[in-house]
């Protein structure tokens, strides 16, 4: 009995190795990670860099769009006449 349990036990791990390491599909059929690309921005107002795809933003003419991390930042921005004095801000800032 315990000879066929062995016998068992070393099967099951030579086809775990085989299986493992010389599998039909090869390398090539293996599929790469899900990667998100996004690119990142600044909040004019706080700074705080932020994905492109969760930022709000703000379209206005002739400025383009400008990306807010949060409502309150927007709101701030607007509330101050375009930001002129954040736009000047975040050109300082490295």
């Amino acid at each position: 009995m315990l000879r066929w349990l062995i016998i068992i036990i070393v099967l099951f791990l030579v086809y775990r190795f085989v299986r493992r390491h010389w599998s039909l599909k090869g390398p090539a059929a293996q599929k790469p990670p899900n990667q998100i690309q996004d690119e990142m921005v600044q909040d004019p107002v706080c700074g705080t860099y932020i994905p492109k795809r969760m930022a709000l933003t703000v379209n206005r003419p002739g400025e383009g769009q400008t990306f807010f991390c949060s409502p309150a930042c927007r709101d701030t921005f607007l509330a101050e006449g375009a930001g002129d004095r954040h736009q000047a801000k975040a050109k300082e800032q490295p």
